[in-house]
């Protein structure tokens, strides 16, 4: 047991270090500038892979950056197998959708075990 002792009191000493560390390197790195300098897509598409119900998905932010931003132009109609089979009213629709509530920290994956709310 003794011979564990020195052993605990370094382990004990890189913890230390690590802490400590932990509150000087953010800002030798500049860390909060470079994350603003990071372009707001980037961004988003980080936020896709931590919450639950993104705002933004990976999708959105490839079609932005390729430069696809206006509508195409309307095309004919429909043939008749590709018309909807169910139309729902505005009400039904509603009913379907979750609550209306602000983005907490039950949306990030880490935090929700239960998966959607």
């Amino acid at each position: 047991m003794n011979t564990m002792v020195p052993f605990l009191w370094v382990a004990g000493g890189v913890q230390l270090a690590i802490a400590i560390a932990n509150l000087w390197v953010p800002g030798i790195l500049h860390y909060r500038e470079n994350l603003a300098k990071l372009s707001p897509m980037v961004r988003q598409v980080f936020m896709e892979r931590v919450m639950t119900i993104p705002l933004i998905s990976a999708a959105q932010v490839r079609i932005i950056a390729e430069g696809v931003t206006e509508a195409i132009p309307p095309c004919g109609p429909l043939p008749p197998e590709l018309l909807p089979a169910h139309c729902f009213s505005e009400e039904q629709i509603i009913k379907g959708l979750p609550l209306p509530a602000s983005f907490g920290c039950a949306d990030l994956c880490c935090f929700n075990k239960g998966g959607l709310r």
